[in-house]
């Protein structure tokens, strides 16, 4: 599967401590992250990659921010080019809404008020 990337004429609005860093937001799902940032000079761009691809990365989000800053695998990511990086991700609760979140919560919760029968 090839990423996808996608260039928006829009600029989001920030106040002036960003100005001139990047900002990302990102979406960590069960098969695909998508990060939407906006780069130094105000314009935003989208990017898609698989949640999951060991043969090319450890970490989505990582690799994500690395492919729309132009950083190379092993470089460090330089945090003073950054002002944010706001993450969320549905992976845990879809994993509980279809009953196979027990390996993401690591065990059972009980309190003696509401016990296993």
């Amino acid at each position: 599967m090839t990423d996808v990337r996608l260039t928006l004429n829009t600029t989001v609005p920030t106040d002036c401590t960003q100005v001139g860093r990047w900002q990302f937001w990102i979406d960590r799902g069960g098969t695909f992250t998508d990060i939407v940032a906006q780069r130094p000079d105000g314009s935003t761009c989208v990017h898609k990659l698989l949640s999951e691809n060991p043969e090319r990365y450890i970490d989505a989000p990582i690799q994500g921010i690395r492919e729309l800053m132009g950083i190379e695998e092993g470089e460090p990511i330089p945090s003073e080019k950054i002002a944010v990086v706001k993450m969320g991700t549905t992976v845990a609760t879809n994993a509980l809404l279809e009953r196979k979140g027990d390996h993401y919560l690591g065990g059972n919760f009980a309190s003696e008020r509401y016990r296993d029968r």
